[in-house]
């Protein structure tokens, strides 16, 4: 009995269950051979690498940020004008797309950073709206309200990312990653120093923790993921415009972190699919989206506010406990 217990409680370990996400990920294209499968996946994982920077800024320095659709199209723009235009190989266009929103962030958190309150989320919200008036109008460099186009596929050297499932095994490498470095970082003492930091600016002023230091590099983070995703996204669409890089979409993803859990890794896997996921489950009720969404939202905020996976992370918990007995 006792050793059925132990076994039990062993699927339980985050590692079993890293190592179930991981293999899933695997044979997922094996399995679900359907391009639109494929595409939910690739997407998803998108999505991710976008959410991965936000959730550490949120959830670990206590700060709001509206700017994440500008840094994701920041990106995008980046890498599609860097290897149409100019043609500059795809891979250093990559680079360049995490190197821009990252530097423009820290330059943005070096000025509003050292101030408390909402002044930050206040210019991310300027800097969105203008990043999308600026796309908008400028048609001779981004080709206005008719975007980019004809953006070539994904490529590193001579190796050419060109069908659904091999481009599922690119995001998905860069999305793991991404979680294991986020994850790094908030076991390491520099996580130990944002949790003080959240706690109270004043006394981790006192023991020595250098606040607007670590917050600026963390919002340089979150532009560095969303410039990376931005990239990753154009050159699998192979087309951009204006209207994939809204304000919408950034509040958007502020409350999908909320809804799926915005302080552990495993609330930006859940953020990241159910914003993929969620409009097909409602099918022809698309036009109510909002509606719906709003509704969850409340819901989750009144009886879940640590989020849905903060719930079953406590039932996880307690179910470990119990088979110890």
């Amino acid at each position: 009995m006792i050793t059925i217990r132990l076994l039990l409680r062993g699927l339980f370990h985050k590692r079993i269950l890293t190592g179930v996400g991981i293999g899933v990920l695997l044979v997922f294209p094996f399995i679900f051979s359907r391009e639109y499968l494929i595409n939910v996946s690739i997407f998803t994982g998108i999505f991710v690498v976008l959410l991965v920077g936000l959730s550490l800024f949120i959830g670990h320095v206590g700060q709001f940020s509206f700017a994440q659709a500008a840094f994701y199209g920041m990106g995008a723009y980046t890498s599609s004008l860097l290897t149409t235009r100019l043609g500059v190989a795809v891979w250093l266009g990559f680079l360049a797309a995490g190197a821009l929103p990252g530097l423009t962030a820290y330059a943005i958190g070096s000025l509003t950073l050292r101030l408390r309150g909402y002044y930050l989320a206040m210019v991310t919200l300027a800097l969105c709206g203008i990043f999308h008036v600026f796309v908008t109008e400028q048609y001779s460099i981004t080709g206005g309200p008719s975007g980019v186009y004809g953006i070539p596929p994904l490529s590193f050297g001579k190796i050419r990312v060109e069908s659904a499932a091999s481009y599922h095994y690119v995001v998905w490498t860069i999305a793991v990653l991404s979680l294991i470095f986020s994850r790094n970082i908030t076991k390491s003492r520099v996580g130990r120093a944002l949790k003080a930091i959240e706690g109270s600016e004043d006394a981790a002023t006192v023991l020595g923790i250098d606040v607007s230091g670590y917050k600026i590099k963390i919002f340089t983070l979150t532009g560095v993921s969303a410039g990376i995703a931005g990239s990753l996204f154009a050159h699998y669409v192979t087309y951009i415009a204006p209207g994939n890089f809204t304000l919408d979409l950034s509040i958007w993803l502020v409350v999908i972190l909320a809804i799926g859990g915005v302080r552990n890794i495993s609330g930006v896997v859940m953020g990241a699919g159910f914003t993929t996921i969620f409009p097909f489950l409602l099918g022809p009720y698309q036009k109510y989206n909002m509606l719906v969404f709003g509704i969850i939202l409340v819901l989750v905020l009144m009886f879940l506010p640590g989020g849905i996976t903060g719930v079953i992370g406590r039932k996880i918990e307690g179910a470990k406990a119990k088979l110890l007995v």
